[in-house]
This record gives structure tokens, C-alpha cells and sequence, in this order.
């Protein structure tokens, strides 16, 4: 507070160019806001969120063009939602999400060439970060700066998975085995064989003994170690059946810091998070649960749920895998109680599969394996998820197609299609009334279940006719729908050909991949043309058009991956265009401008840019395109992290 009054007042005298006092302005005003705000005070805290966005004449500093005013905006909007003005706190969330992503703005990656790494845990003591490289057998250590220190810090181990850190000490499930290693130097102080596959350990005290408690997933037990000497517990084994019944326990965590020792088990065969009073370990009971014991996605249901952690104030969190969210339960001694969902890492595409792109900019995404849409800025910056896996409205079994429609011409999509491929169906959603397949909000033709359809895949939209499209591997034909859902006449095309996306030109003829017979066809180009890569024909996968005719293909086999440009051309002033090859970029692999499955495709209407959904590398890359050659530009969105600019000339 004295700071902010300070700089309110005093007359300061700068080099050209500095701008640290007016950061230091920036920074004191934030955080009267946010003790304001934390106080109940909203308007106060607004007000000061408000003069941080300000450059007093006294500081002798002016706004620069692109000022990071993100975090501002974010919190202007948390002090509007309190005071009950919601429209202007979604302005102002806006404004920061909007905001284009820094120049300089990077992803740490700490280590990369990894396929399947668990953990981490922190080793307080050590300074360091522990997490497993399960397929290369090891466990990997980072300094408190994200540096690594040992890549090798412990090897020779059989697919290390559950790591547990307790005073001088880290201990490891390794396949059939516990063990324990000095944490400092990688030493091994024991290991000890526990029958059959271990998922996950945790240590706590037991009266005056430290034990070490095992989940042994496929055997459906918690074995008990004594932590001293390496050795089962008297009591040795806690049988996860009967009354007790745990199918499959993957993630345990024990809680020896109350008068009553517990242990929270997460089970994935029957959908349960298990809590037990091991307090007399010839006595377990069970004491409380969360889940119906059936696979689900609402408030009293989880799904394969992985780990479990739980905390001595009653916070109990959950990796609920396949609804890909985070769980936040809470203990109310005798029973576990949904509190709320902690936001995943939001820029995790699981296997993006197809994208489509409003005319303001904003991309929408598919992703096949994490069932949901993700909305982003044209810049990568993450606005909205819509959907999640099952089979209610709203939820999809693999999203294989995205389209969007703009119904009142304001640049926004009004409406979201989706092709649920596992469910057999087409999905609508209607953004002004956040609906899902309401045939008042997306039409009349709508209703709670979508439109069936046999294999829905790809998406176009035919802009010209107000049409979408969509392949079905089914019956091999494209259908074709209003937007409203009814059907135009014809009401489907034969194509007598396994489809796997489809596009529409400006003058509204069809288009589609035939991946199957690495063939472009429709009534434009004919059936002459197929997805290159290189000189070769290879299957294709993806296509788009921007408004001036050119299309845009994804073509990928197992050596090769690019992306095509076709277009029309005159090889001279008098010739008759050729609607051709133009231009081929990319190769096959994990860096910047190079692809693994690339699949869906988005273009503007200009064909300045295009975004891919690079597959099997779990990111979108976006393109700038120029007559010469490709350059990406802005973001690339991957997992885990948020976008970064790349600006890499190919």
C-alpha cells in the first residue's frame, strides 16, 4: 500500500526506454486488488485492478503497442464476476485471452524423446524432481530450476511406475518388486518381491514403525513392508474383496497424520475411490466410497480413476484417467463427497483429429481419444472445452469431424457440429444457450440423442448452398444436412468409396479424400488427382478450401507425411487453367514444421494461414503461407503447456 501511495505521487525521471518504476506501479496495485478481492472487497479490488491499466504522468512512461495486459484483464474479470456483472467479466476474460501470445513466449520442456513417464515427486530435502521413464527403465532427476541433473539417476529397473518420497528416501514400484533407494545418492537400501505386478506405494507410520503400503493391482491386495527392515509387516496382506472390495487398486495414499490411520485407494476395474481404517491392521474396515461402481462422467461417478492422493484436512484428489479431469473430493470422516473438478491441463489435445475456424479466427478442435472440442484463439490461446466421454448428450465416443456455422454473420460460430464416430451420430451445439443437440436451440430436426449416422468421420461445410457435409464410412456416401438438421434433396451423395473427410469449394462442389484408394474425387477436380508425398501417391486424410478455390490436403503412410496445395493455374497469359499440384511442405517426425499423422486442416478464408492436427504428436502447428515457402508462425499447441511462437523459417 505504501509503494502504490508512493508511486501515485512522486515525480520520477527515467532513461529512455526503462520501465522498471512503472512495473513496480503495475505490480503494488495488483496486489491491493487481489488482498482486496481475497477480503470480499470487489469493488475496491476492481479499482485498483482498473489503475494498474493506467500510465500516470508522474512515472514518464507510455504504453507500448503490445503491452501484456493479459493477467490484468484476468483479474478485472474475477473482481466484475463478484460483484454479479458477469457480461463484463466475460469482456474483460476475453480481453486477456485474446491477447497475443509474447514474441519471447516459450515452453519449457525439461526433457523430451519420452513415451511414457509417471510421477513426479518432489524430494523436499534434495532440492529435486523424480519422475519415472517407464520404457527406458530409469528414473530421471531435475534440479528446483528445471535443469537435469541425472538422466540416469536409477536404472536397471522393470518398468518403474509408482514413486513415493518419505524423510532421506524414495521408494519405487518396479514391476513385481517394492524397493527403497537413498534419495541423495541412488543407492538401494532393499527390495522386496510382492507376488505380482505393483501399481503404487505409500509410506506412513504405524504405531512405531514406518510401513511401506503396496497396491498390487492384478492380484486385488495391499501388501505391508516394514519400512526398517525390508520385510513384510506380521500383518502382511489387506485381501481387497468381500467387504473391502477394491477391483484392481492402481493409486494409494496413507494418512498417518490423524489419530485414525487411513488409506484412500483408487480402484480402476470397478470405478471406485476406496477409503480403509487401517488403524488395526488385523481389523481393515471400509469407511467410506466414491462412485457407483459403473463408469461415468457426473458429479458421483468417476472412470478408471488412476491416482489418489489425500490430505490431512480432508482434500482428497483424484485422476479421474479416462474423463480426463482432476477431481477434488472432500472427507467428511464418514463419507467421500464431490467438491469440485480441478482443471486439467488445457492445452492436452489427445490425439486432435480434426479443427474448423470461425471468421474471427477462433479454431475449435476435435480430439479422437479425449472425446471433447477445445476452442482456442487464432493465436493458441485457450477459451473453452466442449463435451467429455460417454454417451449422453454432449459426450462422445471419438470425435472424428468438427464443423462450425455462423448463423447471424457476426464472425462467432453460433453452432459446433461434431462427428461422434463411436456413438454412431452427429452432434449440434448451440453457443448462445450452451445446448447440446436441443431442437429448439440447433433446430427443429434436433433431438437430446443427435442425428444417427452409421460411421460419421470428416466434415465440410458448403458454404455456397448452406449445406453440411458428412462422410459415412458406412454406407459410403456423403449426407448431406441443413443446418437446422433437416435434410436438403438429395439428401446424400454415392461415392461408392471408403471416405474419410470432405470439403466444398466456393462454388459449393464436393470434395472428398478416399483414403483407401489414395484418391482426391468430386465433381470439380474429377478422380485423376491424389494426395504426394514426395513424388509418391499416399493416402489422404484431411481437407480444406479457402475462398478463393485453392484446396489444402493432409497426406501421410508410414515413411511419409506433408501437407498439399492444389489450385488453379495458367501456365500462360492465354492458357486455360489447370487445377493442380502447387506447392508440398513438411516431413515425418516430432520437430517444428514436421509432422505424425497430420489429419485435420483449417484454412482462412484468405489462405494466409493453415492449421494442422498433427496427430500422433498431440499439437496443432500453424503455417503462415507465402508464395515462396511456409513459415510457422505463432503457435504450436501441444502437450503439456501453453502455445509458444516459434517463428521458424522452413
Amino acid at each position: 500500500a505504501a509503494m502504490a501511495k508512493m508511486l501515485d505521487s512522486v515525480r520520477v525521471t527515467v532513461w529512455e526506454g526503462a520501465r522498471e518504476v512503472h512495473d513496480l506501479f503495475v505490480e503494488a496495485h495488483l496486489a491491493l486488488g487481489e488482498a482486496h478481492l481475497a477480503a470480499g472487497q470487489a469493488a475496491a479490488a476492481l479499482a485498483e485492478f482498473n489503475r494498474a491499466l493506467e500510465y500516470p504522468e508522474n512515472l514518464a512512461t507510455g504504453r507500448l503497442e503490445n503491452a501484456r495486459e493479459a493477467h490484468i484483464h484476468y483479474l478485472r474479470g474475477n473482481a466484475l464476476n463478484a460483484l454479479g456483472k458477469k457480461d463484463e467479466a466475460v469482456e474483460a476474460w476475453k480481453k486477456a485471452a485474446n491477447e497475443p501470445a509474447s514474441k519471447d513466449a516459450k515452453i519449457e520442456v525439461l526433457a523430451g524423446g519420452l513415451k511414457w513417464a509417471e510421477g513426479p515427486v518432489w524430494d523436499k530435502k534434495a532440492n529435486a524432481l523424480l519422475f519415472t521413464d517407464i520404457p527406458n527403465n530409469r528414473i530421471m532427476k531435475f534440479n528446483s530450476s528445471g535443469l537435469l541433473t541425472n538422466a540416469n539417476f536409477i536404472t536397471g529397473l522393470t518398468a518403474p511406475r509408482g514413486l513415493y518420497v518419505y524423510n532421506d528416501f524414495l521408494y519405487v514400484t518396479t514391476g513385481t518388486n517394492a524397493r527403497k533407494y537413498n534419495s541423495s545418492t541412488g543407492a538401494q537400501v532393499w527390495t522386496l518381491g510382492v507376488g505380482n505386478t505393483a501399481s503404487d506405494l505409500s509410506v506412513g507410520v504405524y504405531g512405531a514403525n514406518v510401513l511401506v503400503f503396496v497396491a498390487v493391482g492384478p492380484a486385488n491386495n495391499i501388501r505391508i513392508i516394514n519400512d526398517a527392515t525390508g520385510a513384510f509387516h506380521t500383518t502382511n496382506t489387506i485381501t481387497l474383496s468381500g467387504g473391502l472390495v477394491c477391483t484392481t487398486p492402481t493409486g494409494i495414499d496413507v494418512n498417518s497424520r490423524t489419530a485414525v490411520t487411513h488409506l484412500y485407494v483408487s480402484c480402476i476395474g470397478n470405478h471406485y475411490i476406496r477409503k480403509y481404517n487401517v488403524t488395526n491392521l488385523a481389523s481393515v474396515s471400509l469407511t467410506a466410497s466414491f462412485g457407483t461402481g459403473a463408469a461415468g462422467s457426473n458429479t458421483t461417478q468417476v472412470n478408471a480413476p488412476y491416482g489418489v492422493t489425500g490430505l490431512r484436512d480432508g482434500r482428497i484428489y483424484v485422476a479421474d484417467t479416462n474423463n480426463q479431469r482432476i477431481l477434488r473430493l472432500t472427507d467428511g470422516g464418514g463419507t467421500l463427497t464431490y467438491h469440485s473438478e480441478v482443471t486439467p491441463d488445457v492445452y492436452n489435445l489427445f490425439e486432435p483429429s480434426d479443427m474448423a475456424i470461425d471468421k474471427n479466427g477462433n479454431i475449435y478442435v476435435g480430439s479422437n481419444k479425449g472425446n471433447f472440442i477445445k476452442k482456442f484463439t487464432q493465436n493458441g490461446l485457450y477459451l473453452a472445452t466442449f463435451g467429455s466421454s460417454g454417451s449422453g448428450p454432449g459426450q462422445f465416443l471419438g470425435v472424428t469431424g468438427v464443423e462450425v456455422y455462423d448463423s447471424d454473420g457476426d464472425g462467432n460460430a453460433d453452432f459446433v457440429y461434431a462427428s461422434d464416430f463411436g456413438n454412431q451420430r452427429i452432434q449440434c451445439y448451440a453457443v448462445a444457450g450452451a445446448k447440446w443437440n436441443s431442437a429448439g436451440a440447433c433446430g427443429a430436426a434436433w433431438g437430446a440423442n443427435g442425428l444417427p449416422l452409421g460411421e460419421p468421420r470428416g466434415m465440410g461445410f458448403d458454404k455456397k448452398n448452406n449445406i453440411l457435409l458428412v462422410t459415412d464410412g458406412n454406407t459410403k456416401r456423403i449426407q448431406r444436412y441443413n443446418p437446422d438438421g433437416t435434410r436438403p434433396t438429395p439428401s446424400d451423395l454415392n461415392t461408392a468409396a471408403i471416405l474419410f473427410d470432405v470439403g466444398a469449394d466456393i462454388h459449393g462442389k464436393q470434395v472428398h479424400t478416399v483414403y483407401n484408394a489414395n484418391q482426391v474425387r468430386g465433381d470439380m477436380i474429377g478422380a485423376g488427382n491424389k494426395p504426394r508425398c514426395n513424388a509418391s501417391d499416399v493416402p489422404g486424410y484431411g481437407i480444406t478450401f479457402d475462398d478463393f478455390g485453392n484446396m489444402y490436403l493432409s497426406a501421410y503412410n508410414a515413411g511419409c507425411a506433408q501437407i498439399n496445395k492444389w489450385g488453379y493455374y495458367y501456365s500462360t497469359p492465354t492458357s486455360t487453367a489447370q487445377f493442380q499440384l502447387v506447392k508440398q511442405f513438411g516431413t515425418q517426425g516430432s520437430g517444428v514444421g514436421q509432422f505424425n499423422a497430420p489429419e485435420g486442416l483449417a484454412v482462412d478464408p484468405a489462405g494466409n494461414f493453415i492449421w494442422v492436427a498433427d496427430r500422433l504428436n498431440n499439437r496443432i502447428q500453424k503455417f503462415l503461407m507465402t508464395y515462396e515457402s511456409e513459415r510457422i508462425d505463432n503457435i504450436t499447441i501441444c502437450t503439456p503447456g501453453p502455445p509458444t511462437v516459434t517463428n521458424v523459417l522452413l
